[in-house]
């Protein structure tokens, strides 16, 4: 195959781009895609069901709550650096504690009957690295386009946040999500939860909401909002271990059950929802673009018979597409990576290596994949083309050896009428039917000669166009590649109150 593809305009992305993965020390493609994998299998299984996010910053205590929802006993202990910690046991998540992350993406928990589908969602400030924050970013945009509707979000904030006096940690973490619905009337559909409320204070349970509600909604004016909203507002607090107080404000395990029911929920929640992504995973991003993108292509020109590894990285390529609400070139490169994808197959026209390998990915590709179409018409064009090749070189073969005969037949009429065994006027009726035989034969042979001359014509036209297109495809690509690593994503917060 010839080098003209993304390989061919990369030398100077592939410097841009080690350098950065060296600076996020990130983890490597295939290991990226494999998180983006399993998270969105396991957001597949929410498909036409209602949905209940669970986000908020990572330590808030998400897991936690979903962990009390399911009716786990829970107490106080003290952590590893001498924090206290409310423990789960037997808890049907992992929790972290603190500053440290442990879901590494979207994981679905029905809990209740009927059930209540909680999605516990890494955290807004993971801290294990860009790949999560790329898994997240897929699989919520995958939950998105899968489940019938999101119910409500449950935005977790610890209440440690919420006693700062400036409380930007609160405002920040309300702005985020806001960021993430996409919509300010969406903010309806937040319910406001506070966490970790019996850690952080020694006043006793009953007066921790009369003390402070007035001092957060002085504070923020999200938490105003929220409380103002009807049927006592969409903030509250919860209490995992002891006896919880009697306030409006504050929830038990059915009480929250039913503050969820009431939400009236967020329909078609893909055209609603914001996938955000950091500057620095856009670094992750064009890696794992540029490497699946990579592989398949030395897969082609290597005429590897992996066909199952073909396939794998072609799903890679196109599971990075679920990105592309999160940055407006990550679409842009998988469309001209598809363009580029098709010039190289169908290049595969003319080569005669080709058909073992078309067989292969044709058998091993689904059938309703996209792809698939384009590989068999190739192979078909293929095999006809050798079959048809094939053909002629027999029939001219076949040519060959009657023009032969006919070339020994007119030198025996010559000798027989040298040997006065023939009469002139025989020899001259016996040459003038040879010499009709070898014009037959020369039509025939210049008809199979202009076949070729025209397909060798549709191959030089084929060539000269699939180069010429891939390098202008290629360039495109390239151009959007740079553009990711130098060009950044603007900050999607705003306030939308």
């Amino acid at each position: 195959m010839n080098e003209i593809s993304v390989r061919s305009t990369s030398s100077m992305i592939t410097t841009m781009l080690q350098d950065s993965q060296q600076k996020a020390n990130i983890k490597t493609p295939a290991e990226v895609i494999k998180i983006i994998r399993e998270a969105q299998k396991e957001v597949r299984s929410m498909q036409d069901r209602e949905v209940v996010l669970v986000v908020g910053n990572t330590g808030a205590g998400k897991s936690t709550f979903i962990n009390f929802m399911a009716g786990k006993q829970q107490t106080v202990g003290v952590s590893s650096s001498g924090d206290q910690i409310v423990e789960t046991i037997d808890p049907i998540t992992v929790e972290g504690h603190g500053n440290k992350a442990e879901t590494t993406y979207p994981h679905v928990y029905s809990i209740g009957t009927p059930p209540l589908h909680f999605c516990d969602c890494p955290g807004f400030r993971d801290n294990r690295g860009n790949e999560v924050e790329i898994a997240n970013a897929a699989a919520l945009s995958q939950l998105a386009k899968t489940c019938k509707r999101i119910k409500c979000l449950v935005l977790c904030i610890e209440f440690s946040n919420a006693k700062a006096v400036r409380s930007e940690a609160l405002d920040d973490t309300i702005e985020t999500t806001l960021a993430f619905l996409g919509q300010d009337t969406l903010i309806d559909s937040v319910f406001l939860l506070f966490t970790k409320t019996i850690l952080h204070t020694a006043a006793a349970p009953e007066e921790i909401v009369t003390r402070n509600i007035n001092s957060y909604c002085q504070k923020s004016r999200y938490v105003k909002y929220l409380c103002n909203l009807k049927d006592g507002g969409n903030v509250g607090f919860y209490f995992p271990v002891g006896n919880a107080p009697q306030h409006p404000l504050v929830y038990n395990r059915e009480s929250i059950r039913k503050k969820i029911m009431s939400f009236q929920g967020i329909d078609d929640p893909q055209n609603h929802f914001k996938t955000t992504i950091s500057p620095k995973a856009n670094t992750h991003i064009v890696s794992c673009l540029k490497w699946a993108q990579d592989e398949i292509f030395s897969h082609i020109r290597n005429r590897d018979l992996n066909a199952v590894g073909f396939v794998e990285l072609l799903n890679s390529m196109y599971d990075l597409k679920e990105l592309a609400g999160a940055h407006p070139s990550i679409g842009d490169v998988i469309s001209s990576f598809s363009q580029l994808l098709s010039i190289h197959i169908a290049e595969l026209r003319y080569a005669n290596d080709a058909v073992p390998y078309l067989t292969n990915l044709a058998n091993a590709i689904p059938p309703l994949h996209p792809l698939r179409k384009m590989i068999c018409d190739t192979l078909a064009f293929s095999e006809n083309r050798m079959k048809k090749e094939k053909e002629d070189v027999e029939k001219l073969k076949t040519l060959s050896e009657q023009a032969h005969k006919l070339t020994n037949e007119k030198a025996a009429i010559e000798k027989a009428l040298k040997n006065k065994e023939i009469s002139f006027a025989e020899a001259e009726k016996r040459n003038a039917i040879v010499e009709a035989k070898n014009k037959e034969l020369q039509e025939k042979a210049i008809k199979i000669q202009q076949e070729k001359d025209k397909a060798d014509a549709e191959k030089k036209a084929h060539e000269s166009g699939w180069k010429e297109d891939a390098k202008v495809i290629a360039e495109i690509i390239g151009a959007l590649f740079r553009g990711f690593l130098t060009g950044g994503v603007p900050s999607l917060l705003q306030s939308r109150l």
